[in-house]
């Protein structure tokens, strides 16, 4: 955005509005023949401001508490409409990703079975160099309304609806749904719509699990926000789930995948980090890491190996062991064995639907996964 204007008695200010959807910064350079004030609005609600003659500033809005945003105001002004003053404004937006680590599922002692406090949930977060944990209860909302500890640390507020109907996490509000009371299939879906009309996000969990109630409403009935194809340490359960994902994938239809560790205590064998999800986000926020999840901006991982994707390139980085990188198509998969930092170069023309890839430590059937992405290319 460009452009040079002039202030004086009878225009004391000029406004402009900037789409900002898929961005999280802005560089401004302005010039003035006298001071003027600056303000950047975001809904109303003054998120910058400074008096200036000169500024060549790149501001960064990635700690915006609002979370997603589509649209910034600026508005330059004089107070003295005795005096004319001449500006070149310039603003242009840029995405700087903000990379994120946390967990989506875990339980404090609000749960009935979870064995530890929110402080104490924050602490393991941190120790585990978490940026975000996740309260999600069993039919309990009390954990998000109690006193959290000053942190860094980012907590999303959540629930686990738990029935007979299985087991869905709804995220983002204090408060997601009125009550907990379902008694028939009817209620089920009924409880989760309230949710989802009060801006809450709906994830289907562990959808095979054997130790908890599956997620077991179809599809097709209700579609999921998100879906949890890894819960907890990787065992077979995760596996069908990733490759049930895959036949909805297949089917043409893109739901976004996400890990959670469902932590209640030490020793049922689960930790606050397995799995991290790894989010690339534009707002250190709760709705900014959401917004992220939604988009399919998430991998869910359980190595050091770092791992991205630019230009059609996946690049894989701090190799210290073998590892076989598994690249999903529609009905297609190939693997590649990786000894060293690679750079594998991908043909984005000959992808057929969609492009997942995953990091696993073998090639057997029963291998265990360590890395997995969401779709790189979607089409269709």
């Amino acid at each position: 955005m460009l452009s040079k204007f002039s202030l004086h008695a009878n225009k004391m200010t000029e406004f402009m509005t900037i789409n900002f959807k898929k961005f999280n910064m802005i560089q401004v350079n302005l010039k003035a023949d006298n001071n003027v004030y600056i303000q950047i609005l975001h809904e109303e609600e003054c998120v910058y401001t400074n008096h200036v003659m000169n500024l060549e500033e790149l501001i960064d809005f990635s700690s915006l508490v609002a979370g997603t945003v589509e649209e910034l105001s600026i508005c330059i002004y004089i107070i003295d409409g005795s005096q004319k003053v001449t500006v070149d404004f310039e603003a242009n937006t840029i995405l700087k990703p903000v990379i994120l680590r946390g967990d989506f599922h875990a339980h404090t002692n609000s749960s009935g079975d979870g064995r530890h406090t929110i402080s104490e949930l924050v602490e393991m977060a941190e120790a585990a160099n978490l940026d975000f944990i996740t309260l999600t209860d069993h039919n309990s909302h009390a954990a998000n309304f109690a006193k959290h500890p000053e942190t860094d640390s980012i907590i999303i507020p959540g629930m686990e609806l738990t029935n007979k109907f299985g087991h869905c996490n709804l995220l983002g509000k204090k408060q997601a749904i009125s009550n907990c009371r379902v008694v028939t299939y009817e209620d089920e879906l009924a409880k989760i719509r309230e949710a989802q009309s009060n801006g809450a996000t709906f994830v289907a969990n562990h959808p095979f699990s054997p130790k908890s109630r599956s997620w077991m409403v179809p599809i097709m009935e209700l579609t999921p926000d998100l879906v949890e194809i890894w819960n907890g340490p990787w065992g077979m359960h995760n596996r069908v789930a990733f490759e049930w994902w895959l036949d909805i994938l297949n089917s043409g239809k893109y739901i976004p995948a996400i890990g959670g560790s469902d932590f209640h205590f030490e020793d049922e064998g689960k930790q606050i980090y397995i799995p991290t999800n790894i989010i690339t986000s534009r707002f250190k926020s709760t709705s900014g890491i959401l917004e992220a999840a939604l988009t399919g901006n998430n991998a869910i991982s359980n190595t050091d190996i770092e791992v991205s994707f630019d230009n059609n390139k996946i690049a894989i980085k701090n190799v210290k062991e073998t590892v076989y990188l598994y690249k999903y198509e529609r009905y297609k998969c190939t693997s590649i064995e990786v000894t060293a930092d690679t750079v594998v170069e991908i043909d984005e023309s000959k992808i057929d639907g969609y492009l997942v890839i995953t990091l696993c430590t073998s090639t057997k059937r029963d291998r265990e996964y360590i890395y997995i992405s969401n779709p790189l290319i979607m089409k269709g």
